[in-house]
């Protein structure tokens, strides 16, 4: 199967879960993701004007936003159209949300003064395309935060076998994917554990 058809099938496998995502035992996980990786952005910059969660899913880190970031511009992208719905649906008057992926954005240059994307980098089928995408939207000096499964520390050796998605990339390998798309790496943090064992890490980039 080529990479279209990979995408397509991907798409329609977020298609078809949209109705029960809500519902579905991950969102133990992340919920409180959504929180932690915010409360991250919170320290990394000052309250930002706008924000773009791309591949938002239904939503979830969006409405956790809007509580934080009452004057803000929220807004969404997901390839998939089902879960573009659900999010349209339980997102505030204001936010908006579109149906597309990583590449391209369908917005101007400059747009965003924060860019997240939490479980969903690993989906991307154009990671390199997909990060250079978000570096375009992104204000001068604007912050990007990609919350995943990443092989580092002790996941090194294990990432590649339970990671859903493209292969999880370790610290040296996506802070190349990131200098090359015109980022520049401020940190790395854990944004889920369990218990004192850390298993999702975000970095933290900003647009040069």
């Amino acid at each position: 199967m080529d990479e279209h058809g990979r995408e397509a099938q991907s798409v329609a496998r977020f298609n078809q879960w949209a109705p029960s995502y809500d519902d579905d035992g991950v969102q133990r996980i992340f919920a409180p993701l959504h929180r932690t990786t915010l409360d991250w952005v919170a320290t990394l910059t000052t309250e930002p004007a706008s924000l773009l969660d791309v591949g938002c899913g239904t939503g979830a880190l969006l409405e956790t936003a809007a509580s934080r970031l009452p004057g803000a511009r929220l807004v969404g992208a997901d390839p998939a159209e089902q879960m573009a719905r659900i999010a349209r649906r339980r997102l505030p008057v204001g936010a908006q949300v579109v149906c597309a992926g990583a590449d391209p954005l369908p917005f101007a240059d400059g747009t965003f003064a924060v860019v997240v994307s939490t479980m969903a980098f690993n989906f991307w089928p154009r990671p390199v395309e997909g990060l250079r995408e978000a570096a375009r939207v992104l204000a001068p000096g604007g912050l990007l935060v990609i919350a995943d499964l990443f092989a580092v520390g002790w996941l090194r050796p294990v990432a590649p076998m339970v990671g859903a998605g493209n292969r999880p990339r370790s610290r040296p390998a996506m802070g190349r994917l990131l200098a090359d798309a015109g980022l520049r790496v401020v940190g790395w943090r854990a944004v889920s554990r369990r218990g004192p064992v850390p298993i999702l890490h975000a970095v933290a980039a900003t647009r040069r």
